[in-house]
């Protein structure tokens, strides 16, 4: 395959990568969609090693296309979800650390590929297929954010695995059962701090 062709095929691949995600997540949510396209990734770099043939051919090219497209999706929601996990009181550290960690795996891929990828051709492969598929095993212990309001402190993150107290069909704006309870608890409060003090009016 011709490498200028690749080249424009590849960036001409982010095209739906970026809009077709969209419409992908606010339908089926954040965490369904990214475990989907890391499996989807996963699935078709392992193609890449098992399917016989030369790699010049017009079916590596679209597998390659193929993981292209799957891992730069994979990429557009891992911002959006990575927002809506962290509570706004770590969300601007969280998401720095986050951007952090996967500078470190892009620093770390042109190695992969040079030094592993002179010992034999699949090494990088695995190596890619095992990570994208890890990813997306890991990513089910997440809670699902879409139709979630904003979390605002770390408790109310933990309450989404450990209570269950807010459901994925609760849309933003709706008061929850969780909700009532804190403002019951609220009105329940003495207030002193509203009585006037002897002497006052």
């Amino acid at each position: 395959v011709d490498p200028f062709l690749y080249m424009f095929l590849g960036g001409l691949i982010e095209l739906p990568s970026y809009t077709l995600v969209v419409p992908f997540v606010a339908k089926y949510g954040r965490k369904k969609s990214l475990v989907s396209f890391f499996v989807l990734c996963s699935i078709a770099i392992m193609l890449l090693l098992v399917l016989p043939g030369d790699r010049e051919t017009w079916y590596f090219l679209c597998l390659v296309l193929l993981g292209k497209f799957s891992i730069t999706s994979a990429y557009q929601i891992i911002y959006l979800y990575c927002c809506e996990l962290y509570p706004t009181s770590l969300r601007t550290r969280g998401l720095g650390l986050t951007s952090m960690m996967g500078r470190l795996g892009a620093i770390a891929s042109p190695f992969i590929n040079d030094r592993l990828g002179a010992r034999h051709w699949a090494i990088p492969s695995v190596i890619f297929c095992c990570g994208a598929l890890a990813a997306g095993v890991l990513t089910c212990w997440l809670p699902e954010t879409n139709n979630r309001s904003l979390p605002e402190t770390v408790a109310e993150v933990e309450s989404w695995n450990n209570n269950n107290n807010r459901s994925p069909n609760n849309r933003r704006g709706q008061v929850t059962s969780s909700d009532k309870a804190c403002e019951g608890s609220d009105s329940s409060m003495p207030m002193a701090a509203n009585e006037p003090e002897q002497g006052q009016l």
